[in-house]
């Protein structure tokens, strides 16, 4: 499929299709797939119902997600550190995912806001120790 024959998201099932389209590639990766797997274990559907509304509220404003995910992440790095080895790869998966799926302006602000949480997320985290 070409670029140009994409929609943009539009709706929050678009966003629960990005996302677990998403997640279901990041589960069987060979870098992240481990990581992933140990922390969330046999919580996904938790994990991904949190998703749906974290980048749901990024794509629309709509404030569905409440929660410190910079918190929660630093406290998971000190159980699996995370390098940007993970970062790249976890920033060229939802890239690809995003573009084989979606195309448009609002499928360019979460590709960017991606981008711009995993940036300040390597930076807390190494100033973290």
């Amino acid at each position: 499929m070409n670029k140009n024959d994409l929609a943009d998201i539009e709706t929050q099932e678009d966003i629960d299709e990005l996302v677990n389209c998403f997640y279901s590639e990041v589960r069987t990766n060979a870098v992240l797939g481990p990581i992933f797997n140990h922390i969330i274990g046999s919580n996904w559907d938790k994990h991904l119902s949190v998703m749906y509304k974290f980048w749901g509220s990024i794509a629309f404003g709509n404030h569905m997600y409440s929660g410190n995910p910079m918190q929660k992440h630093l406290a998971l790095n000190r159980i699996v550190p995370i390098k940007e080895k993970e970062f790249n790869e976890w920033l060229f998966l939802f890239y690809s995912i995003t573009d084989k799926l979606y195309a448009g302006p609002i499928a360019d602000l979460i590709k960017t806001r991606a981008k711009e949480i995993a940036k300040v997320m390597q930076i807390k985290i190494k100033n973290q120790f």
